[in-house]
């Protein structure tokens, strides 16, 4: 069994209240919810000063924005 410390980002703390309940859950590990707007620029800065100043570092990233071009990573 897999326990993961996840970080969960966006605009809305209501939803992200609801995923993190979910996520707990289902994951048995702890769940940070960190408020952002990813579209804005200083907002991204932030959250990368946040994330680096709490956390040791970060074994898997999962951007799942859903907002700008799509496709395979490499490509985009």
């Amino acid at each position: 069994e897999m326990r993961y410390e996840i970080i969960i980002t966006a605009r809305d703390e209501s939803k992200l209240k609801k995923l993190k309940e979910e996520l707990e859950r289902n994951n048995k590990g702890k769940v940070h919810i960190i408020l952002a707007d990813l579209s804005n620029a200083d907002e991204c800065k932030k959250l990368y000063r946040e994330v680096k100043e709490k956390f040791d570092k970060i074994d898997l990233l999962i951007n799942n924005a859903g907002f700008g071009v799509f496709g395979e990573f490499i490509n985009t």
